[in-house]
């Protein structure tokens, strides 16, 4: 069975339950542990990441963000960047690119 997984806080749990993920989805997120992501992603097989992120977030600066983002590209994996001018939320202007990025990602297993 496969499933995509919404990491909320930090993609640690892509390390514990790799086989079963095809993919990330990360909206408002920022990496908890760089040091630990860095190291762990070369053991696992790359994977596609859509990443979604505000300007005027004020939980989690767009600074932090991107280097979430960054270190999945680093590693190889491949990400879809989704960025916009609102806060810490979705942008109800890019959901048709979210849900086809989404299904894509789906559609590749």
């Amino acid at each position: 069975a496969y499933e995509i997984r919404l990491s909320l806080v930090g993609s640690e749990m892509c390390i514990r339950d790799s086989e079963r993920i095809v993919g990330l989805v990360l909206l408002g997120t920022k990496t908890v542990r760089p040091d630990f992501l860095t190291e762990s992603l070369p053991f696992l097989k790359p994977r596609k990441v859509v990443w979604m992120h505000g300007r005027k977030d004020h939980l989690v600066p767009l600074e932090v963000a991107i280097e979430h983002a960054e270190i999945f590209e680093s590693a190889g994996w491949q990400v879809t960047r989704l960025e916009h001018e609102k806060g810490h939320m979705v942008n109800l202007n890019q959901l048709d690119e979210l849900k086809n990025s989404i299904q894509r990602m789906a559609d590749s297993i």
